[in-house]
């Protein structure tokens, strides 16, 4: 595979403004490019039942406005406005310039271009403003619309279910096609992702940046689709004659089961996509891109974060039925002594004082403590970390209600549902439950001295909840339960900017450019074997999701794992004391592998054990995670692809060693 060494290469978007709303010019410098002349519009909403794109007639063009932030990223918004006089609202004719009569259609459309210095990717979104005197319902708001030229195209995509997150495909661009999820996830089914090979070895691809149901459409152009006047100079290149039509390219937020209303003054704004240019059909060329968006601009960051810390989870070896205070504390010990940094306790911590209960049932229940695992408490277990040297962790689905939850019946108020059945999750559009969700993280922190958040979402929330006492409607209750957990996980790193919080969703489930934008690290899935790793890695690198920084998995040991005195760390006979942790993920969700001293008598002598500052420390792990080029891995490895070899699926689940908790006295 082609490596990208060269500088990033320069990204031209330009739009016509002659005649609505059209792209112009999307190219690399050289390149010929992916716009065409009489292209279709850059955005297509839906009011009132009312179909308006960049091309409406009544739609015109007032004006321009561009700014240029301190950090060198331009923002520039094409303000619209669309009137329909209603007298002729029924057939979708314009009446002129006549401005809205009281009960006519008048909307506001902002188009926004966010361009970023020195890359090849461009970010676009499309706002609605209610001008009119009435109410109205936006029903679609897409923040993509570009017409691209004839030509043979392979379609690349992911697709994504518990353990099966970035399954990678490939299949030949047919019009008609299209792909998303309505799961409520943005990662299950599909991964918000998808690139476009063309064969003369331009590459586009693009990123829906939304946590919730998304889509993208391919459509067949209405007409042949030639080369715009400025593409048509490069040399080398035609469209393929008698192949297809070109492709219409829509999508962002999914519109089935969307309906926002907006009251007169009021504005909706769609999640943005972000598009990448490549070429010589590298994806290399475009997930460098959007790694190094994503580390300079998206991507939130703090001291902790930043050291890509090696974090232990108990819950692959304990799950919360083994788990209690005595392991955890044993386990701390060892950690210390390996060099780990953070450990984490996940899912058994809550609820009542049951040492049977199931954690799936009592999520919600923040506010209790299962004594019966835990009788001291959950701060003694942070005091304990802080007094090896070690963060302490925390797992948290501030957003689940378990169906014993007694929070449910204190606040009935707080449910999301569905057609009057329970959805199995708060609704954090309704401005209690999000102070309620706020107000316990606050507190997981300050009573517990939590330095280290991971946030959990295991459910499918499907088309959301259509409450109308929560402050949404019927429509929009998904659309406003995402934007009220955006503003939580600021609000959370605002009072405590020490604390990292970690997204998760049943592992790699909830994976997208939105959400990143708010967490400082991403949890890609849960199980372990190794040829799933390699496929995290390999589908993980194309999109920026999964590559801010601090980056993508970490390796950490005191030296390379080829040096021949280092071994893996392998389990001890039952009866001596254990001292290889519970593998679990590092900071950026890779395969976290320790690396220990052997006991005499079972390898050839010692080697070096992960840890700060340890003696013989070998390369830079860290730095080279945290800023070099974010090259893809050699081929993905599901389904008979390996790499280096053959690839074999395990038939169970394989359990890592536990470390064992000797008996009273013994």
């Amino acid at each position: 595979m082609t490596r990208c060494t060269a500088p990033l290469r320069t990204l031209s978007y330009d739009l016509s403004r002659d005649d609505g709303l059209r792209t112009r010019v999307l190219a690399l410098d050289g390149d010929p490019g992916w716009s065409v002349e009489n292209a279709g519009p850059v955005f297509t909403v839906v009011v009132d039942g009312v179909t308006i794109t960049g091309t409406s007639p009544g739609l015109r063009v007032e004006g321009v406005t561009s700014v240029r932030r301190d950090d060198g990223v331009v923002d520039e918004t094409t303000r619209c406005r669309y009137e329909e006089h209603a007298a002729d609202a029924g057939d979708g004719e314009y009446a002129g310039d006549v401005g809205a009569a009281a009960d006519g259609l008048a909307v506001g459309i902002d188009w926004h271009v966010r361009r970023y210095p020195d890359l090849p990717l461009v970010e676009t979104w499309v706002s609605v403003t209610n001008r009119g005197r009435r109410a109205v319902t936006v029903e679609r708001l897409d923040s993509v619309g570009l017409t691209i030229p004839a030509g043979r195209y392979e379609l690349l995509s992911y697709t994504s279910a518990w353990g099966r997150e970035f399954d990678g495909d490939r299949e030949p661009l047919t019009a008609g096609r299209s792909i998303g999820t309505l799961a409520g996830r943005s990662s299950h089914g599909m991964h918000p992702w998808l690139g476009l090979v063309r064969d003369d070895g331009a590459v586009l691809c693009g990123a829906v940046a939304w946590s919730g149901n998304w889509v993208v459409r391919f459509e067949e152009a209405p007409e042949t689709a030639k080369p715009s006047a400025t593409e048509e100079t490069s040399e080398g290149w035609k469209p393929n004659e008698g192949h297809n039509e070109g492709y219409i390219v829509t999508g962002g937020l999914h519109d089935q089961g969307f309906a926002k209303r907006l009251r007169p003054g009021e504005t909706v704004d769609a999640p943005p996509v972000v598009l990448a240019l490549g070429s010589d059909g590298d994806l290399d060329t475009t997930s460098i891109a959007l790694a190094r968006a994503a580390r300079a601009y998206w991507a939130p960051r703090n001291a902790l974060a930043e050291r890509l810390p090696v974090e232990w989870n108990h819950w692959w070896t304990y799950e919360d039925h083994s788990v209690d205070a005595a392991t955890f504390r044993a386990n701390v010990d060892v950690a210390a002594e390996l060099g780990v940094e953070v450990v984490t306790l996940d899912a058994g911590w809550f609820g009542p004082a049951d040492a049977s209960s199931a954690w799936t049932d009592v999520r919600g229940d923040w506010d209790q403590v299962n004594t019966a695992r835990f009788p001291e408490g959950i701060r003694a277990l942070a005091d304990h970390a802080h007094a090896r040297g070690l963060r302490f962790g925390l797992w948290c689905e501030i957003e689940a209600l378990g169906p014993k939850a007694t929070l449910a019946s204190r606040r009935p108020d707080f449910p999301a549902t569905r057609d009057g059945e329970p959805l199995g999750y708060v609704c954090l559009a309704n401005p209690a439950a999000w102070q309620w969700a706020f107000e316990t993280l606050d507190r997981l922190v300050r009573e517990f001295g939590t330095d280290w958040i991971k946030l959990d979402f295991n459910l499918d929330p499907g088309l959301g909840c259509d409450r109308t006492d929560h402050g949404h409607g019927p429509g929009d209750g998904l659309f406003e339960h995402y934007r009220g957990y955006y503003r939580l996980l600021d609000r959370i790193r605002e009072t405590h900017p020490h604390v990292v919080l970690e997204n998760c969703s049943s592992g790699g489930l909830r994976i997208d450019l939105g959400i990143m934008r708010h967490t400082h690290l991403t949890f890609l899935s849960d199980p372990d074997w190794p040829e799933h790793g390699l496929q995290l890695l390999w589908g993980g690198d194309d999109d920026a999701a999964a590559e801010p920084a601090p980056a993508l998995g970490l390796l950490r040991v005191a030296r390379p794992p080829s040096a021949p005195d280092v071994r893996p760390a392998r389990p001890r006979p039952p009866t001596a004391p254990a001292r290889l942790l519970s593998p679990d993920r590092d900071a950026r969700g890779d395969r976290l592998l320790l690396w220990a001293p052997e006991p005499a008598g079972v390898g050839a002598g010692p080697a070096p054990r992960a840890g700060p500052g340890l003696p013989g420390a070998g390369p830079p792990v860290r730095p080279h995670r945290r800023r070099a080029p974010a090259h893809r891995g050699a081929a993905p490895v599901r389904g008979g692809r390996a790499v280096g070899g053959r690839a074999v699926r395990p038939t169970g689940r394989r359990r890592a060693p536990r470390v064992r908790v000797p008996a009273a006295g013994g």
